[in-house]
């Protein structure tokens, strides 16, 4: 006994293998547009890693600067009120009149440059510039025990300071020694970016 298959049934046929929908929706990130602008984006941040790579960064050497009141002083190149800059005794050769110091003053974001005025030839000993600066207990126990020394001179004070106030203080002081390339810190290419 056959049985027949009825030919107006609601139910569609079965189909084996690989079908094609031709009204398949895919996400919209799957897309040419899409592909052509991630390859973009992709290109854009490789060449500005580049571009980077090669940017100059300063390499500050850190001291100590003392302000002092030299309005009275006479055997100084520098007078007023004066900041007394103490560096390792390294640098002694790099500090000379005309070279430019930064001071942070109460942050980082509160600084100030000032050229030296005058610089001593030898390092100082922490009980010779003890004695020959008159420091206080603070800066004294702040600089180290042989030190690179230049003095600037503070032309204008602090809104709302005076120079008794800011006699004495201990601040910190920046010379800029160098600057080097951004890719000469990076290992493996580094050798690329020296000077």
């Amino acid at each position: 006994m056959t049985r027949s298959i009825n030919q107006n049934s609601d139910t569609p046929p079965l189909r084996f293998g690989p079908q094609t929908d031709s009204s398949a929706v895919f996400p919209w990130f799957v897309s040419t547009r899409s592909f052509v602008c991630s390859w973009i984006l992709l290109l854009v941040l490789l060449f500005s890693g580049i571009a980077i790579m090669f940017q100059r960064v300063p390499i500050y050497s850190s001291g100590v600067g003392v302000i002092a009141d030299w309005r009275e002083k006479t055997d100084s190149e520098a007078h007023g009120l004066v900041i007394i800059a103490f560096f390792s005794p390294g640098l002694v050769s790099e500090l000379s009149p005309g070279r430019i110091l930064s001071f942070e003053l109460d942050s980082p974001a509160d600084h100030i440059t000032r050229p030296i005025v005058e610089a001593k030839g030898m390092p100082l000993t922490r009980a010779t510039a003890t004695t020959e600066f008159d420091l206080g207990p603070e800066a004294r126990l702040a600089i180290l025990p042989k030190s690179a020394v230049a003095i600037v001179e503070l032309d204008s004070l602090p809104q709302g300071a005076s120079p008794a106030s800011l006699n004495g203080r201990v601040v910190r002081a920046n010379y800029l020694v160098t600057t080097r390339r951004v890719g000469s810190y990076i290992p493996f290419v580094n050798s690329f970016f020296r000077d």
